[in-house]
């Protein structure tokens, strides 16, 4: 993204020809270019999108507690995640849209696909 904003701010091409040559799309890149976004690190680190309901800080504490369980042979299932989730949330007195069993399964999802590089929860299988 970096590249192709400062391609097209730079005027080396437009719109459309750096959206096919970095692969980025073509709105995107045509807002962002705006120089009301500041310099081009900042204009590519726009997060798009609502906030997650715990925050950057503490997914982060959830992903090394959640690492931690794993080291000490603990078998993480999505449906322990989902209680960590809401346990943290009331602990830390955020609101949030969590029912009283745990978060739910898109949360759970999107939570997972955020920290891929890190995380996996297993489904329970029967023996």
């Amino acid at each position: 993204m970096e590249k192709a904003i400062i391609a097209v701010r730079s005027r080396e091409m437009g719109y459309m020809k750096a959206s096919s040559l970095f692969g980025v799309p073509r709105t995107t890149l045509h807002r962002l270019s705006n120089p009301k976004y500041g310099d081009v690190r900042t204009a590519s680190s726009v997060k798009i999108g609502r906030p997650t309901v715990l925050g950057d800080q503490l997914e982060e504490q959830l992903v090394e507690d959640c690492l931690k369980m794993e080291g000490d042979f603990s078998d993480l299932t999505q449906k322990d995640l989902k209680r960590m989730a809401l346990a943290m949330a009331i602990k830390n007195k955020l609101p949030h849209p969590f029912n009283d069993h745990g978060a739910g399964k898109k949360w759970c999802k999107l939570f997972l696909e955020r920290h891929k590089d890190r995380l996996s929860a297993r489904k329970p299988t029967e023996t």
